[in-house]
């Protein structure tokens, strides 16, 4: 015997909504926890290990968003710092331009780092990493796609570091995304 539940919405016992159902049986939610940006302009790159900052949301970028899911920011834009807003499973992708290397190597690391996005560059600290030996000088994309178990609190951020040439620029054309996924 099959059972069905018919329902709307779904709320909180406080009665915030959490989840609703059109008449095509398709869900939705505002309470969505991520963030799609692309960054806002490109970045002049001068030392080994370097955050990557200076995303932007609202230009560039079909549909870009940044919510922690209860009205606030989950990625400061400016420092380019996430702050885990709730406990759970993360599906994170980059694709970082990197213009002028000319250097052995290079990478991009997703690590866990603090509020001031200290670079530890360990593996203790390392989400993912993106290693690509310098096949081309003018340009390349360094990419990140990895699921990550996060606790409430974690801070996370993107890096580039390198061996052999500390002057290069992440581009403009580059983009960074992480969603809640269980």
């Amino acid at each position: 015997m099959a059972s069905i539940l018919k329902v709307n919405e779904i709320q909180h016992t406080g009665g915030t909504s959490a989840l609703t159902m059109d008449s095509n049986g398709r869900l939705s939610t505002s309470k969505v926890v991520g963030f799609s940006v692309t960054k806002d302009v490109s970045q002049t790159i001068t030392t080994n290990s370097t955050k990557i900052n200076n995303f932007i949301t609202t230009t560039n970028i079909y549909g870009g968003f940044n919510t922690d899911g209860a009205g606030g920011s989950m990625l400061n834009l400016s420092t380019g710092i996430v702050t885990i807003p709730v406990t759970g499973y993360y599906q994170s992708n980059a694709l970082i331009r990197v213009d002028n290397f000319n250097g052995a190597y290079h990478f991009l690391d997703l690590d866990k780092t603090d509020s001031n996005g200290t670079y530890a560059g360990t593996g203790v600290t390392r989400l993912s990493r993106s290693l690509e030996s310098a096949t081309a000088s003018d340009y390349t994309m360094l990419q990140i796609h990895s699921v990550n178990y996060l606790q409430q609190g974690d801070f996370v951020a993107l890096y580039w570091a390198n061996s052999g040439d500390n002057s290069v620029t992440a581009h403009a054309n580059s983009y960074f995304s992480m969603f809640k996924v269980g």
